[in-house]
């Protein structure tokens, strides 16, 4: 499992555990694989969501990316 943060439109941000990230008919889907399929745990409309990523994707304020 992931963990990816969600930023809402409203300024909240939530965490999601997730293996498997999918959008379907404009909604942001995170999953759990469970046998041959996926569960869906959470799931977003795109126009809910400013931005996602997994942790890592985002710098400190005080780093500048330096010897990435």
């Amino acid at each position: 499992m992931e963990r990816y943060g969600v930023k809402l439109k409203t300024g909240k941000v939530l965490w999601i555990a997730a293996e498997v990230v999918d959008v379907r008919d404009g909604v942001v889907l995170f999953c759990r694989k469970e046998g041959d399929g996926l569960r869906v745990m959470a799931g977003f409309t795109v126009g809910a969501i400013d931005q996602f990523g997994l942790p890592e994707a985002f710098v400190a304020p005080e780093s500048s990316g330096a010897g990435v």
